[in-house]
């Protein structure tokens, strides 16, 4: 276990070198990436809908948006379809460098299991899943939250 601890501290680690070399902002890291791309793959996103997706509290949500909104990396809009609520979208300026990072993050997978066969890249990701079908998943809400899933590794 204290293997796996370590795999993933060094994973984190990696990823964030990699954005340190890409000069990419502090705010395009962590769970505001995730925020990031559930706006830009869904667009139009409510933040009930965003909470439900990434698995946490609302006020969690509206934290994160509140700082992504100041640092004009997300803007809300109102729903044409309920007056009293609003969507949430990446701004021009700001889907350009999500794109950017999101590319690079595509990279950094693509190098951190570049030790892996394809098949054991099939083999691991299988018991990845299984572990979320378990007590993990459930308490994370990993089923619903999972911006990889677009992602090959």
């Amino acid at each position: 276990m204290c293997e796996l601890m370590g795999v993933a501290k060094g994973i984190k680690r990696f990823m964030e070198q990699r954005f340190a070399e890409n000069n990419f902002p502090a705010a395009l890291t962590g769970p505001r990436m995730g925020v990031l791309f559930h706006v830009n793959r869904n667009g139009g996103l409510r933040m009930g809908d965003l909470a439900e997706r990434l698995g946490v509290a609302a006020r969690t949500v509206t934290d994160l948006v509140d700082a992504l909104e100041r640092d004009g990396l997300l803007v809300r809009r109102p729903d044409p379809a309920d007056g009293r609520a609003t969507l949430l979208e990446l701004p021009a300026a700001a889907r350009a460098d999500f794109e950017r990072a999101h590319a690079t993050s595509k990279s950094f997978l693509q190098q951190a299991f570049s030790p892996l066969s394809p098949d054991e890249r099939r083999e691991f990701i299988k018991l990845l899943m299984k572990l979320r079908a378990g007590p993990i998943g459930r308490v994370n809400s990993l089923q619903t939250s999972d911006p990889c899933r677009a992602t090959d590794v």
